[in-house]
């Protein structure tokens, strides 16, 4: 009987053998692996979209706490005809029946003493005063033309970017915008800014960087002042950016500073929809050299701060004429002037009007309104 002979594997056999249990070895522990890492890529997206979503909520809320702290320090306050609007520490909302409403433009002065019938006179004359200009809707603060729509001028420009915004408009730009979406409005000066410090007509710009800047009734006004140095200098006083931003540069809980155009643009919306009143021919409530009815009493002449109760709309006074006023706008390299002068007519060069003119000259046309936001 043939003795069987014992299968043997020859060495190839074996090293097929061995490297297909390393295969398998590795593609159980490769998918292991894969499972493994999917795991951990789920699980950190979600601790990531987790994270970032604790963040966020921190981050609202923190502004939620800061909005309503704010307003606690701003001191919210009704008005006459039934509106809160915020008063920053250190003014206080005036008891006047004619300044009290929302609707007319409610006004602020400067100090905690109340302004009354008996002492309002006074007040007019002495203290800092702001009219607040209501913004329901951030989407309609923008530069305009029309006044009613929603164009925007391609070649009227702000904030002015330059390299490192060295004149500090882009961050000012932004946090105004803010603020008024936060608050729903900003203050705009009540009167052209005047000059404390004089008792007669400016006539040069010598005596600029030291001089008293106000906004107050029955002032010299502040002409003779260059927008600035240069489009990247505006630290000098004798500039009207650095100038109104000094008035209240201490305030922890306001900032002032010159007009922008899109405030300028929003304010005369405001008068034309709420009042009707004429903001493309200002010849009827402006100082212009051909003024119409009570607003040609004492025109085409100009006078200090407040002169005239027909060249006043919702409480703001020389709005219209008396002296062109300094913005934060641009066209080109030149800075724009708004509001017309008293040595030109008010149909062709009204409140609404965007006159240019080179950023570092002094002007005796010229002057400049502060306007202040809230932080």
């Amino acid at each position: 009987m043939e003795e069987k002979k014992s299968k043997k594997f020859g060495s190839g056999t074996l090293v097929v053998i061995l490297s297909a249990i390393v295969f398998l070895t590795y593609a159980v522990s490769t998918n292991s692996d894969i499972r493994h890492m999917k795991y951990m890529q789920e699980n950190y997206e979600e601790n990531i979209r987790k994270t970032y979503k604790e963040k966020i909520e921190k981050v609202l809320n923190k502004q939620d706490r800061y909005i309503a702290e704010r307003k606690n320090v701003h001191n919210m306050t009704r008005t006459s005809d039934d509106y809160e609007i915020p008063v920053p520490r250190g003014f206080v909302l005036s008891n006047v029946a004619t300044e009290n409403t929302y609707e007319g433009g409610a006004v602020i002065y400067e100090g905690e003493e109340a302004v009354t019938d008996s002492n309002v006179d006074t007040a007019q004359k002495t203290r800092n005063q702001f009219v607040w200009v209501p913004v329901e809707d951030i989407n309609k603060f923008y530069t305009t033309t029309t006044y009613t729509g929603t164009i925007t001028p391609t070649n009227y420009i702000e904030p002015y970017k330059v390299s490192e915004d060295p004149t500090g408009e882009v961050l000012e730009y932004n946090n105004l915008r803010r603020s008024v979406n936060k608050y729903k409005g900003f203050y705009i000066g009540r009167y052209e800014a005047g000059d404390a410090t004089t008792t007669t007509t400016r006539t040069s710009s010598s005596n600029s960087i030291n001089a008293k800047v106000v906004s107050q009734k029955d002032k010299f006004v502040f002409n003779y002042i260059k927008w600035g140095t240069s489009r990247t200098n505006v630290i000098s006083l004798d500039t009207a950016v650095a100038k109104a931003r000094s008035l209240y540069q201490n305030h922890p809980d306001i900032v002032s500073h010159l007009t922008y155009g899109v405030q300028w643009d929003t304010t005369l919306t405001w008068l034309h929809t709420k009042s009707g009143i004429n903001v493309t021919d200002s010849r009827g409530w402006g100082n212009h050299s051909n003024s119409t009815g009570a607003a040609g009493t004492g025109a085409g002449v100009a006078r200090k701060t407040g002169y005239s109760e027909a060249w006043k709309a919702h409480n703001i006074y020389d709005l219209a004429g008396n002296y062109a006023e300094w913005t934060m706008e641009y066209s080109s390299s030149y800075g724009i002037n708004r509001g017309g002068r008293h040595s030109l007519g008010g149909e062709t060069t009204s409140v609404s009007h965007r006159p240019t003119a080179s950023i570092n000259g002094s002007f005796v046309g010229i002057a400049f309104r502060i306007s202040i936001y809230l932080k």
